[in-house]
């Protein structure tokens, strides 16, 4: 693996990147205040073609990672801002 293959394969279609994928589930979320993982599933799998739960769970890891988004049993919710 090169450190061009860490976030997006040679030959991955960009819209299934964690970071693309990231960006939608938080724009869902900041519509829907709180959606269950299979909720944000079947979201982006209806938007997108080829979108696989292993997709999904990459990018919810990589937002729980980064802090962006806030997991309570059993919905994941946009961390607020105003937590400073």
């Amino acid at each position: 693996m090169s450190n061009n293959d860490l976030f997006l394969g040679e030959n991955e279609d960009l819209k299934l990147s964690s970071v693309y994928l990231g960006m939608r589930i938080v724009n869902v979320l900041e519509k829907s205040k709180k959606m269950t993982i299979y909720e944000i599933f079947e979201f982006l799998r209806s938007r997108h073609s080829g979108v696989s739960y292993g997709n999904v769970m990459n990018a919810l890891t990589f937002l729980y990672l980064a802090d962006i988004v806030l997991f309570k049993k059993p919905y994941f919710e946009v961390v607020s801002n105003d937590k400073a």
